[in-house]
């Protein structure tokens, strides 16, 4: 489950106000020791990675990332020995049945699994305390507090920093602007998508085994089949952006995406149905709901 929490709910895990002090004399000093190896980089290093990097390598670069290589390596495209696997995959998928509970195999793999969660829960713990030693050890020893004195992060404002305030103020608002005019772009899908999306957040608490159970229920309707993955991704977060800038309007104009009185039904039957499948209607979930009946008459 995911919870929305801003800076005061951040704040509060650390009321100690003197720690929260000793903390900021370590962070100025991080600060202090990152201005300086930026100016070394810029100074040093950086017109000669210029020098030598083009477009070209940039590229061979971004494709040798390890979360696209291991990608590559199980792509039956790529990897001759993967093609076993993409035939035998559709008998397997069509044959699929569950096993006794006392199964040794099933039980050797609850084992197994628990075992690598607890070994990588001491791994966690061991790098977590050993970054924090780390930390200490570097930035409050006494030759680091001799070089870099604690400091304050606040800055007075100057003519630079009112202009980017300004620039960031007018980028905010035109991006504003951008998801109020698409909120009554699209059809059917979107318009499902953005209902979807509007219950589920009702209450500021995402459930990840309820969003896919929500995915499953799209993924069986008749007009989702011709969407692929990419393109529902792609639906759902700008679904979501829309929802973040006003959600009310976002719902009342819901009628200019699902105009048929069947589609308008089917829309919530679905978002009954995704009410239904919780343990209890939230008053949130209730009022959301009502909203969404009431932008979409059915007569």
């Amino acid at each position: 489950r995911f919870f929305e929490r801003n800076i005061t709910d951040l704040m509060a895990l650390n009321a100690d106000k003197e720690t929260m002090e000793e903390e900021d004399a370590d962070f100025s000093r991080v600060a202090a020791v990152s201005e300086w190896n930026d100016w070394l980089y810029n100074t040093f290093a950086s017109p000669w990675v210029k020098l030598f990097s083009s477009e070209s390598s940039a590229e061979i670069l971004r494709q040798l990332h390890p979360l696209r290589v291991n990608k590559y390596i199980f792509a039956d495209t790529i990897n001759p020995s993967m093609l076993f696997f993409k035939i035998m995959a559709p008998a397997v998928k069509k044959n699929r049945s569950p096993v006794s509970p006392d199964n040794p195999f099933s039980v050797l793999e609850k084992n197994v699994s628990n075992s690598i969660v607890a070994m990588l829960d001491s791994y966690q713990n061991f790098r977590d305390h050993l970054s924090e030693a780390m930390f200490f050890a570097i930035y409050e020893n006494p030759w680091m507090q001799l070089l870099y004195p604690a400091r304050s992060f606040k800055k007075a404002p100057t003519k630079k920093l009112e202009k980017n305030k300004a620039e960031e103020a007018a980028l905010i608002e035109k991006d504003k602007q951008h998801w109020y005019s698409a909120m009554e772009k699209g059809g059917y899908e979107e318009g499902l998508i953005r209902i979807v999306m509007a219950l589920e957040d009702s209450d500021h608490v995402i459930d990840r085994d309820a969003l896919y159970e929500d995915e499953r229920l799209l993924e069986s309707s008749e007009r989702f089949k011709g969407l692929n993955r990419k393109e529902f991704l792609r639906i759902v977060g700008e679904q979501s952006h829309i929802l973040q800038v006003d959600e009310n309007k976002a719902l009342r104009l819901l009628s200019k995406l699902i105009t048929t009185p069947e589609d308008r039904q089917t829309a919530l039957t679905i978002a009954r149905k995704i009410i239904s499948s919780g343990s209890t209607m939230t008053k949130e979930q209730k009022a959301v709901l009502s909203k969404i009946s009431k932008a979409l008459p059915t007569s």
